[in-house]
């Protein structure tokens, strides 16, 4: 009964803290398990920006995405939005958590349906490919930004606007 509701989910917010297991439960809502196989899940909404991504405290070999060709397992890691972690989702648009500083290589590829997703500031660092092969519009990237990746935007076909702070000197 519980796994039936987490797929007719189709609009979320989150507060408080968020460990590799909550992160599953969300990739699951959204389309992709923890191996990356397809799940009927509905989620296309995703407000994060009360949450916090906190470090994995469960027991070894805990993770919210494995790729066991490539032997990849990602965990969770504190204020990062890590390596993977909404790869391939369904996710239409996304609010990352207030508390994060750094996005992860590839935590966003491949989302072919991400129209929209909101940076706060004291982000840092955009990791490579991080929102490649997505459906992208416009994007705002905060004062805050030191570091964008190769490709971190690749092949966004719809693209139409960003914007970038820099700061006079």
């Amino acid at each position: 009964q519980v796994k039936n509701e987490l797929y007719s989910i189709k609009r979320l917010v989150v507060s408080g803290p968020l460990d590799d297991d909550d992160i599953n439960y969300i990739r699951i809502m959204a389309g992709r398990d923890d191996h990356g196989k397809e799940t009927s899940g509905k989620l296309k909404v995703l407000d994060l920006s009360n949450a916090q991504i906190v470090d994995d405290n469960g027991p070894a070999g805990s993770f919210y995405y494995a790729d066991d060709f490539w032997h990849l397992y990602c965990q969770t890691t504190e204020n990062t939005i890590g390596d993977y972690m909404f790869y391939k989702t369904n996710l239409e648009s996304v609010v990352l958590p207030k508390s994060i500083t750094q996005i992860g290589e590839s935590a966003f590829k491949q989302c072919g349906q991400l129209k929209e997703v909101v940076i706060p500031e004291g982000v840092t660092q955009i990791g490579e490919y991080a929102f490649s092969y997505c459906d992208l519009r416009s994007v705002v990237l905060p004062q805050s930004m030191t570091s964008i990746g190769s490709n971190a935007f690749y092949h966004n076909k719809n693209w139409t606007s960003w914007q970038l702070y820099v700061e006079k000197k």
